[in-house]
């Protein structure tokens, strides 16, 4: 029996890859062949071609490399479907958001996160409402099996920590703050002459916040302080300046976030949206959102489902709070589950499944029109790019040099034996 084939791109492997997996176990019982790529490398623009698939479902159609190889593939019968790895937008950013500078005509079927995706899809994009279907996102079906999660127990083990300590945790979000002139102009839309004035803001926000961080580290000793790091962030500057008299303070950068939050008794964010995936995790848990020096518009939300917290004698009267056993108020979890139900459509474990279903669905129609496969010279390019870089023991898809200048970019993107490993695992346990 002839079975069509999907292929699934990973953007994060710490954020997005398990839920990818889940998503493949579901499309793997109705029958399809599925395999997952990784979303940097340009051997997977090869290996994509060559696989052949009928449906290929993408992060992001903003990528200029992935929206023009979906079209490319598109003109061979494939099926392109977005499932967005980002989807939560703050007030401030919802009018720039979902697409609208790029055009979605193209794009076959769209997975919405909820009613507040699919509105603003509709307000700025150019897709059709028929082609938007909300399920949820898959990688969240996680947070409702804990047993994909690291307990406590073993988290502290594989860290050498006290479990018997509680753990508050701190997620970060100064990228800007090392970002080049061309980082600058693609993330804000604006001329270089910026670039000194963004990254200037950035580096004294992320001073501020690290030094706070430190301080409540040496304040609270028996406190265990975890700094997870936001993957587009570099980890050098927090790993240079930590004092060396806090040793219940870690810095983190290769750890899912799902891990850190699961067993965390206060999550400090900066303006976060793992703040929401915290609630998902445990909607009676305490978030403080510090970010110094920002508008309130920009984070209303984390003022209504948590603390907003300016400088380090509120935030630390706020830990002091929650740690003594008071309770979010009724306020704030209300907030909190108007929130998910608006974003999320459903939080019960069964968004893979919808989405599996949304995708059989657009296969049907799906018909690969073999007599034009053929191999265009840039496949040819890249094999041969490929071939010299293995010669060369040059790493996939990535110069030394640049290896060397972007190793936190790298570390965010999976392997295809990294991808084997962790789907050999989620199988066994599923």
């Amino acid at each position: 029996m002839f079975k069509k084939k999907i292929a699934l791109i990973c953007a994060n492997k710490l954020r997005d890859l398990d839920g990818l997996i889940y998503l493949k176990f579901k499309l793997e019982k109705k029958g399809y062949i599925v395999q997952i790529f990784n979303f940097a490398s340009h051997s997977n623009f090869v290996d994509i071609f060559y696989f052949a698939p009928h449906i290929l479902v993408i992060p992001t159609i903003l990528e200029k490399s992935m929206r023009e190889f979906s079209k490319f593939l598109k003109n061979y019968g494939t099926k392109i479907i977005e499932l967005k790895s980002e989807g939560l937008f703050s007030e401030r950013d919802e009018e720039e958001g979902y697409n609208k500078f790029e055009d979605s005509s193209f794009l076959d079927g769209e997975i919405a996160w909820g009613t507040r995706m699919k509105s603003g899809l509709l307000k700025n994009s150019n897709l059709q409402e028929k082609k938007i279907f909300i399920c949820g996102h898959p990688r969240f079906d996680i947070y409702t099996k804990k047993r994909f999660h690291l307990s406590k127990e073993n988290f502290c083990k594989k860290y050498d920590l006290n479990k018997k300590n509680k753990i508050i945790s701190c997620a970060t979000g100064f990228a800007p703050a090392d970002f080049t002139k061309k980082q600058i102009k693609k993330a804000y839309n604006k001329s270089n002459s910026n670039l000194y004035l963004i990254t200037k803001k950035y580096k004294i926000l992320r001073a501020k916040f690290f030094y706070s961080i430190t301080k409540l580290a040496k304040e609270f000793p028996k406190i265990i302080f975890i700094i997870k790091i936001h993957p587009y962030e570099s980890s050098k500057f927090y790993i240079q300046n930590k004092p060396k008299d806090t040793k219940n303070l870690i810095i983190l950068k290769k750890e899912k976030i799902g891990n850190i939050i699961s067993f965390t008794d206060i999550f400090i964010h900066t303006n976060s949206t793992s703040s929401v995936e915290a609630w998902l995790h445990n909607l009676y848990m305490p978030t403080i959102s510090f970010y110094p020096d920002v508008s309130k518009k920009m984070l209303i939300e984390s003022i209504g489902g948590g603390d907003f917290i300016e400088n380090y004698e509120c935030l630390k009267e706020r830990v002091m709070h929650y740690l003594t056993g008071n309770l979010i108020s009724e306020v704030k979890l209300n907030f909190r589950k108007n929130f998910i139900k608006k974003n999320f459509y459903k939080i019960d474990g069964k968004s893979s499944e919808r989405a599996a279903n949304v995708i059989d669905k657009i296969a049907i129609t799906a018909r690969l029109n073999s007599k034009k496969l053929k191999i265009p010279f840039f496949i040819h390019f890249l094999k041969f790019k490929l071939l010299i870089r293995k010669v060369l023991k040059i790493p996939e898809d990535r110069s030394l040099l640049f290896l060397k200048k972007h190793k936190d970019y790298w570390d965010r993107i999976a392997t295809n034996k990294e991808i084997l490993d962790r789907e050999e695992l989620l199988g066994k346990i599923s």
